[in-house]
């Protein structure tokens, strides 16, 4: 008789308070596309 069975693990790891910490949404001063070099193009086209 044949079985096939699945094993997951996960880890996981609280933030240390030396970690840096995310920017504010909208704080960035410049546009990915411009630092990429590349044309921004709206979803859909």
């Amino acid at each position: 008789m044949r079985a096939t069975f699945e094993i997951a693990w996960l880890l996981g790891w609280p933030p240390h308070e030396s970690q840096q910490k995310p920017l504010a949404p909208g704080s960035a001063k410049m546009r990915l596309a411009d630092a990429l070099g590349v044309k921004e193009e709206k979803l859909g086209e």
